[in-house]
C-alpha cells in the first residue's frame, strides 16, 4: 500500500505496517516512524503523550493509550479475533490515520502550514543531529522551534475549538 498523506508517504516502516502483520508497530518501538504516528494522533485527536516519549520518538505507555483511544473512537477493531481495540499500529490503523491526514491536507490550509513547518524543522534537526531536548536546553535553534510551536498550535484541536 502506498501511503498518500504528506506526513506518512515515503516512510518505509509505516508503509510496511500498512501491508504486513510482521511489520506492525508495537509498544517499545523507537524512531522517526513513531514520531510521525505521534504527530498524526496530535493532528486528528487531542491525546496526552508525555514529553519524554515525544522527545525520544518512543512508543511508550502514553503513545499506546493515545493509539487505543484513537482506535476506540473510530471503532478500529479486527473483528476476526478482537472484541475491543488494542494499541497496535497495523494495517487498519495506518490506513485510517493516512486517510484522515489526507482529508485534512485537502481541506485545511492551517494544517498545511503546520505540516510544512514540521517538515522544515525535522529536516533541519536531522541534518544537524538535533533533538527536541537539545532545542529545549538552549543548544539548538530557538527561533525555529518557536516557529514550529506556533504553527502546531494553529491546528491543535483545543486551539481550533477555542477559535471556533
Amino acid at each position: 500500500m502506498v501511503l498518500k498523506s504528506q506526513l506518512f508517504q515515503g516512510d518505509a516502516a509505516l508503509e510496511a505496517a500498512a501491508v504486513s502483520d510482521s511489520a506492525h508497530i508495537l509498544r517499545g518501538a523507537v524512531g522517526p516512524h513513531v514520531q510521525k504516528i505521534q504527530s498524526a494522533l496530535m493532528i486528528v485527536d487531542d491525546p496526552v503523550i508525555v514529553a519524554s516519549e515525544l522527545q525520544h520518538y518512543s512508543y511508550g505507555p502514553s503513545t499506546a493509550a493515545a493509539v487505543r483511544a484513537y482506535k476506540t473512537k473510530r471503532h478500529i477493531i479486527n473483528r476476526s479475533y478482537q472484541t475491543r481495540p488494542d494499541d497496535i499500529v497495523g494495517r487498519m490503523t495506518v490506513a485510517a490515520l493516512d486517510d484522515e491526514l489526507l482529508e485534512r491536507e485537502k481541506s485545511d490550509k492551517e494544517y498545511l502550514r503546520a505540516l510544512k513547518a514540521l517538515d522544515e524543522f525535522t529536516d533541519y534537526a536531522q541534518k544537524r543531529s538535533l533533538t527536541l531536548h537539545s532545542l529545549e536546553s538552549g543548544i539548538g535553534w530557538k527561533p525555529l522551534a518557536e516557529k514550529l510551536q506556533n504553527a502546531l498550535v494553529l491546528w491543535h484541536p483545543a486551539t481550533r475549538k477555542q477559535n471556533g
